[in-house]
């Protein structure tokens, strides 16, 4: 048992050191309030306006070098996740739900 539990402390501590010489720094800056770029897919949906049209969706996916430049499956998957709306005239716009969403965030 005592075997047990000091195996467990050894790997909590030794998982607590892992972070912080991978993320410490990261973390340090964070927490002293400084905006942090870390790596990983961008959020395309910020990087439109809260309205904007099937071609400017298209531009981002170029912009960010994405295989296929056709944004007609994301943005499919943005209203059937109540992220935008499309009016009769085409033109997409963001949910007052996600607008908000991001302001918490």
């Amino acid at each position: 048992m005592q075997a047990a539990l000091w195996v467990a402390m050894w790997t909590m501590k030794y998982d607590m050191w892992c972070k912080m010489h991978f993320f410490g720094e990261q973390m340090h800056q964070q927490m002293a309030g400084e905006v942090v770029r870390t790596r990983g897919p961008k959020n395309m949906l910020d990087m439109l306006s809260d309205d904007f049209t099937y071609e400017d969706a298209q531009a981002v996916r170029i912009r960010e070098r994405k295989k296929n430049s056709n944004p007609s499956q994301q943005l499919c998957m943005w209203i059937e996740r109540g992220y935008i709306s499309r009016d009769d005239d085409g033109i997409y716009h963001k949910t007052s739900t996600y607008l908000k969403r991001k302001q918490v965030a």
